[in-house]
């Protein structure tokens, strides 16, 4: 109980200090904040790449098959990134009321769900390839890993299901 009232106050003090630094600064143009996001998104994406290696505990030659690996798992997502952004742009749009977009809904949904699940089994292929001839403890570690690296455990803005409190 003690360090959850600790980290609380922790909590406090640095939120206190983000807003009053922010109050001091002026707000950054678009265009920086923009930067400021990619910049901040590539940051996690490489600190939960490192993850992986670290669980791996894999030498040069290892991190770069990893490397590659997470490169080929990428861009098999990308695509399916961009179609899924589509799909549901439009369903939103449905929900605000276009009329055009309401006649689409129940096909954009049902291949929503299929992307979804391809999505998982890109997940599981990668985690089979990863994981291959690694031990339960480089296996359980790696699982950890990865639950951080999926395409929209990223933002948390896609994030479905219960979070830890």
């Amino acid at each position: 109980m003690k360090m959850h009232a600790l980290g609380l106050a922790v909590l406090m003090c640095t939120a206190a200090g983000a807003v009053a630094q922010t109050a001091s600064t002026a707000p950054p143009s678009a265009g920086s904040w923009k930067e400021q996001r990619a910049e901040r998104k590539e940051e996690r994406r490489e600190g939960r790449i490192q993850a992986i290696k670290n669980a791996l505990q894999v030498d040069a030659d290892g991190a770069a098959k990893v490397d590659q690996l997470l490169s080929t798992s990428q861009e098999n997502r990308k695509a399916l990134h961009a179609e899924m952004k589509e799909r549901f742009n439009l369903v939103r749009r449905a929900a605000g009321g276009d009329a055009t977009a309401m006649a689409q809904v129940d096909p954009a949904v049902q291949k929503l769900r299929a992307d979804r699940a391809q999505l998982g089994t890109l997940n599981d292929q990668l985690y089979d390839q990863l994981a291959q001839g690694r031990t339960p403890q480089q296996r359980a570690a790696l699982v950890i890993a990865m639950a951080g690296f999926g395409e929209h455990a990223q933002s948390g803005r896609h994030h479905h299901g219960a979070k830890d409190r």
